[in-house]
């Protein structure tokens, strides 16, 4: 597990204080939802029941770390796992997730996003006279160009959506998306 994630996922607050065997739960990491059975050194054996990945669904037992399932989401539809998450929840998968794709990377842009994140919408405003602070916040200092270099890369990996047709558009709106995370899994 990529240390920018590790550290994400221990500043989760742990959704249960013991895993307990049978109850589906939503890895945020991983995208998948598994039943945990059994627990082994550090981790639990657990059946994948779900992925959000289209195609076929890895069949068989794997292994979840500890840390993936006591921040995992326990959910009442495994093939639809976001209707059950709250705003605060999907924010905190999408960071995991992003973390996770762009694993190395200080995941500051992705921190401050979340942090202006209208969480009745699910959409951040970018733009330099909406949200002055989001360069600084994002370690991108006095360049807010940085910023639409780096909320490009996020387009392009999925992660959010264009909702400005005019790059003059002072607001530089975005909605957050979580895309599949990529195979292997665990």
């Amino acid at each position: 597990m990529c240390p920018a994630v590790r550290d994400r996922l221990k500043r989760q607050p742990p959704r249960r204080d013991a895993v307990e065997a049978g109850y589906p739960l939503y890895v945020l990491r991983l995208g998948i939802t598994v039943l945990p059975h059994l627990p082994v050194d550090g981790a639990w054996l657990c059946t994948v029941i779900a992925c959000d990945r289209p195609g076929m669904l890895p069949t068989g037992i794997c292994t979840v770390h500890d840390l993936d399932l006591a921040t995992a989401v326990e959910v009442r539809n495994p093939w639809c796992p976001h209707v059950d998450l709250t705003a605060a929840d999907y924010l905190s998968v999408w960071e995991v997730r992003a973390r996770q794709r762009f694993c190395g990377r200080p995941g500051t842009l992705e921190a401050a996003l979340v942090a202006a994140a209208d969480t009745d919408t699910l959409q951040v405003a970018t733009g330099r006279q909406v949200n002055p602070r989001l360069a600084t916040a994002a370690g991108c200092g006095r360049y807010p160009a940085a910023v639409r270099v780096e909320c490009a890369r996020l387009v392009a990996a999925g992660f959010l959506l264009t909702l400005f047709t005019d790059d003059t558009d002072p607001e530089r709106r975005y909605a957050f998306a979580i895309p599949p995370a990529p195979w292997p899994t665990p």
